[in-house]
């Protein structure tokens, strides 16, 4: 589906999550609904009032919470190194994924990693 009928399909997966927590929300869907709007020409803050509203937080920091969440994922896993996480979670570098995750969890990646067993 394209335009209105991606828009509309990604809201109607999206709204009914608001009173749940914000992890049944799939980054996929919000994406859908950023790139309708894109698409439709409307604004960036109309859709950041809207998502605000219904589930409070921005999308940035939820797009952001979500790669972070994942990130966090793939550190557990010893396999895995710092450098292929931030790589993986869309960090434009290690520095920045450090910089980021440290402020989300008050543990470095490598903090994390030793306290979660990976």
């Amino acid at each position: 589906p394209k335009g209105k009928e991606t828009y509309d399909l990604a809201w109607a997966k999206l709204e009914p999550l608001a009173p749940r927590k914000m992890r049944s929300i799939r980054t996929e869907d919000v994406q859908a609904i950023v790139d309708a709007e894109a698409e439709k020409g409307r604004s960036r803050s109309s859709l950041e009032k809207r998502f605000r509203k219904a589930f409070g937080i921005s999308i940035g920091r939820f797009l952001l919470n979500s790669r972070l969440a994942e990130a966090a994922k793939l550190l557990r896993d010893a396999s895995v190194s710092c450098a292929e996480a931030a790589d993986a979670t869309g960090f434009a570098n290690q520095f920045a994924f450090s910089k980021a995750f440290r402020k989300a969890f008050q543990l470095s990646p490598q903090e994390y990693r030793r306290t979660r067993g990976g």
